[in-house]
Formats: C-alpha cells, structure tokens, sequence
C-alpha cells in the first residue's frame, strides 16, 4: 500500500536538498494535507519560507510543528523559531525563544551567539 504522506515528505525532502525550495514547499504542504499531525513536514515547510525569505510564514509552521513534535526534537525547532522571528526583527521574541533551548544541548552555543547578536540589534549596532 503507497502512503501518500510519506511520499510527498521523501520528494519534497529531496527537492529541498536540490535548492528547489517552492516545489519542495509543495510537497511539504501535500504531505502535511494528507497526515495534519506531520510536525517533521511543518518543520520542513518553515524550512522553506526560511529560504525563500518568508520568516513569517516560517515562524507559523514552527509554532504548529512545536504543539505536536517530539520532547527531544523541542530544542531545534525552538531554534528555528527563533531564528524566524529574529528575521523578522522581533528581537525579544527571538531571544526568549533562544533562552528555552536547554544549556548542554549541542544547539545551545549558536543560540547563545544569536541572543548576543539580538542584542546588539536591539541596541542599533550593527
């Protein structure tokens, strides 16, 4: 039996992997309609507005992939989230969402780096 969920995620991860971030957003998009629970497709659909510079599209589907994502899986997608708001220039939204990546987690050094780099945006420094 073909699981359409899962073939849409294997093709859209394999455009995404090529730089074709639109279509591999489509596939993406296919997979989460046919499973809604799909939080590994959410994350990846933010992957894509993420490079395709739509950092508010991206913070959408990482909140939806957080309510439904695995405990240990919390820690990058709060990165991600982050890192979406961050593009957005919601600096204090960015840092507090950076702060809730757990110290120890091999992720939590690049979080550190870009609450200081909020920071300084925060600031006006460049």
């Amino acid at each position: 039996m073909r699981d359409p969920n899962h073939a849409a995620y294997l093709k859209g991860n394999k455009l995404f992997k090529q730089g074709r971030f639109v279509d591999a957003g489509a596939q993406f998009q296919l997979a989460i309609e046919e499973w809604p629970q799909d939080w590994q497709a959410m994350w990846a659909l933010g992957n894509c507005f993420t490079e395709l510079k739509k950092p508010r599209k991206a913070e959408e589907q990482f909140k939806a992939a957080l309510q439904l994502a695995a405990v240990e899986e919390l820690p990058n997608l709060l990165f991600n989230l982050g890192n979406a708001l961050f593009d957005q220039g919601k600096y204090d939204a960015a840092i507090a969402e950076y702060r809730r990546v757990p110290k120890g987690h091999h992720i939590a050094r690049s979080a550190a780096n870009n609450i200081a780099l909020a920071e300084k945006r925060m600031t006006g420094e460049p």
